[in-house]
């Protein structure tokens, strides 16, 4: 899932260039299993990003946009997960506004809404998230936030009709979307902390730090005890304690090899025009880590990337370059740390 950078439908015109009007008909995809029915004034595009297809559903005046995003399932998939490189991916940014387990009118599926802010645009988004039968789906959808009371009947209706080529039963009663015209759109009291860490009893023998453990990836290192949880969101969390040096712990659904994201990692951030110092594979306590370091304007970055379960674990500690001493220093204790935690 690569990155999108606005409200889809704000800029549908980079997706629309010559499409014709969808007619009134179900959309089959045959390859990933689903079909959902098309208005006849929607146009209609499938286009395939990475190794996902995605379809998109736009209303005349562009106000309502449903999209299907649709990728072969491997074991590590659940509904967490994809709901979380969803987040971190494609609606950055976005404050989740409802969440909880359910189903599509009989398909098993994890329900969300969202507000989302970008370039002064407020919108509202419904999203679906499913794995079934090797497969995992997102149908979701968004509306202008001052349109919600009147359009969001409408974006129900078409992913209600979302099924799946092996049909489900027992049709879910109401829309996603509509439940939340007449409902305040304030976060709820729920944890958003972004990466799912659990800071445990330590039994470290070096003063000032005590053991971190990664829930998501399974792997387990030292961090500076005085530190504390600053700020989460989808797959990222940021730590402080007031020196003015960060630690950030963020976590990435594997796809593809560790020494191809690496590489394209790398890239990008040297493509942004900071200025790596050094990267390299190196084993620690059995386990093969990436070591990489880079500057970027007044600002060190010292990183460590592993490889855990399912997700790859990147972990940083970040200030500016008079801190180098303090950064390289508790870089290198957490580095040296790092383990495998047993499931």
């Amino acid at each position: 899932m690569n990155n999108v950078k606005g409200i889809l439908f704000f800029i549908s015109a980079l997706f629309f260039s010559g499409i014709l009007n969808g007619q009134n008909e179900w959309v089959t995809d045959n390859e990933m299993q689903f079909k959902i029915k098309a208005p006849s004034n929607y146009r209609q595009k499938q286009m395939r990003d990475g190794t996902d297809k995605v379809l998109t559903l736009m209303s005349p005046d562009e106000n309502v946009m449903v999209r299907v995003r649709a990728m072969q399932a491997t074991d590590q998939f659940t509904a967490s997960v994809l709901q979380k490189v969803f987040e971190q991916n494609v609606i950055q940014g976005a404050q989740r506004i409802m969440n909880e387990d359910g189903d599509l009118h009989g398909i098993p599926a994890r329900s969300s809404a969202y507000t989302w802010s970008v370039d002064g645009n407020d919108a509202v988004l419904g999203a679906y998230y499913i794995i079934q039968n090797g497969f995992a789906y997102i149908v979701w959808t968004a509306i202008p936030g001052n349109l919600i009371n009147q359009r969001s009947a409408e974006a129900d209706e078409i992913m209600d009709s979302f099924e799946l080529l092996q049909p489900q039963s027992s049709k879910k009663e109401g829309g996603l979307l509509s439940g939340l015209a007449n409902v305040e759109t304030h976060p709820q009291n729920e944890n958003n902390s972004g990466v799912s860490t659990t800071p445990i009893v330590s039994s470290s023998k070096v003063p000032g730090y005590v053991e971190l453990v990664s829930d998501d990836a399974l792997v387990e290192h030292l961090y500076p005890q005085n530190f504390k949880l600053t700020s989460g969101e989808a797959g990222q969390s940021i730590w402080e304690d007031g020196s003015g040096v960060k630690m950030i712990v963020q976590t990435i659904f594997k796809q593809g090899t560790f020494e191809a994201f690496m590489q394209s990692h790398t890239e990008s951030i040297g493509n942004q025009g900071a200025s790596i110092i050094r990267k390299d594979f190196k084993t620690v306590n059995g386990y093969r880590i990436y070591d990489y370091d880079y500057e970027y304007s007044s600002t060190l970055f010292n990183y460590v990337a592993i490889e855990g379960n399912g997700v790859f674990y990147l972990l940083g500690f970040v200030g500016d370059k008079l801190k180098q001493r303090m950064i390289n220093k508790h870089a290198e204790i957490a580095q040296n740390s790092i383990k495998r935690v047993s499931n």
